[in-house]
């Protein structure tokens, strides 16, 4: 008989130590994903702000270039209700080296998993700045300098097989 009682106060110890904890194991889990989201949203944003920027300092460029790369950007990782801000507005009319600054912001309510106890109400800003160009992206031009070692010459390195003798 005796034997029967330790084993039942036992089993009603360990259901207590669950009700007592299972509460705070969840929110504390429920945190963490949250905060993990956070940290995503916000990436997000400094790529997307990334992204609009450097539409826009490239020769020829309009606010609505960088409006389609944010947005496209954003669409495609799900990031609701954000705006672009660009400054100065008349980034065309800049000359070569002025900066230009672009601010995307989004609710960190309408890109929450969970409820609004964490970050209900506050608003995630980031900001990109880039120096204007003169010409277009990709017209660089590429020098090779004369007597460098192996200038000029194929390689195969990549073909190579993994433990093959050189």
């Amino acid at each position: 008989m005796r034997k029967s009682t330790v084993s039942r106060s036992r089993t009603g110890a360990a259901a207590v130590e669950l009700a007592v904890c299972l509460p705070v194991l969840v929110l504390l889990v429920m945190a963490m994903i949250e905060a993990a989201n956070m940290i995503y949203l916000k990436q997000a944003l400094v790529s997307a702000a990334h992204v609009s920027v450097r539409a826009l300092v490239e020769k020829d460029a309009v606010g609505a270039d960088a409006q389609q790369a944010c947005g496209d950007f954003l669409d495609a990782r799900n990031i609701r209700e954000y705006t672009l801000t660009i400054a100065p507005e008349d980034f065309d009319k800049m000359p070569r080296g002025a900066a230009i600054v672009g601010t995307v912001t989004a609710p960190c309510t309408a890109n929450s998993y969970a409820p609004n106890w964490f970050f209900g109400g506050r608003m995630m800003r980031v900001q990109a700045t880039m120096a204007r160009e003169a010409g277009q992206v990709g017209t660089r031009t590429v020098s090779t300098r004369p007597g460098r070692r192996g200038a000029g010459k194929p390689t195969d390195r990549g073909n190579r097989d993994v433990g093959a003798p050189h």
